[in-house]
């Protein structure tokens, strides 16, 4: 994660639940050319946020999110392909799964399936 994200994932409560279940900070950022150390950068010195680095596996991070969410009382499905969001207050999301089609009305509509994301559209 990004220096910037370690405030982010803070003000949002999930910094010590990733912490705790799937990362570690680290302080050094080593760059290497092949075998050779070119520089060795300390990350809680030299950035504006002075924090270090920190570091998770993606798939086990995102778990630990799902699961978060899910006992927070948010409903979440896998497997599901966004056809359509009409902008609105609420909000509505077209979606398919299984081969039926739902509409739902949200406050607020969060695009977590990369780059070609409807919501990003």
């Amino acid at each position: 994660m990004s220096l910037w994200g370690m405030g982010e994932a803070r003000t949002l409560g999930i910094y010590d639940l990733l912490r705790d279940a799937c990362g570690h900070e680290v302080r050094w950022w080593l760059t290497y050319l092949g075998s050779a150390p070119l520089e060795r950068q300390d990350c809680v010195a030299d950035s504006l946020q002075r924090t270090p680095q920190f570091m998770f596996y993606h798939p086990t991070m995102q778990e630990v999110l799902l699961q978060a969410v899910a006992d927070a009382g948010a409903e979440v499905r896998r497997g599901t392909v966004v056809r359509e969001v009409r902008p609105g207050t609420p909000a509505t999301v077209v979606v398919e799964q299984d081969g039926r089609t739902e509409e739902f009305r949200a406050r607020s509509v969060v695009g977590v399936d990369g780059r070609t994301s409807m919501v990003r559209k």
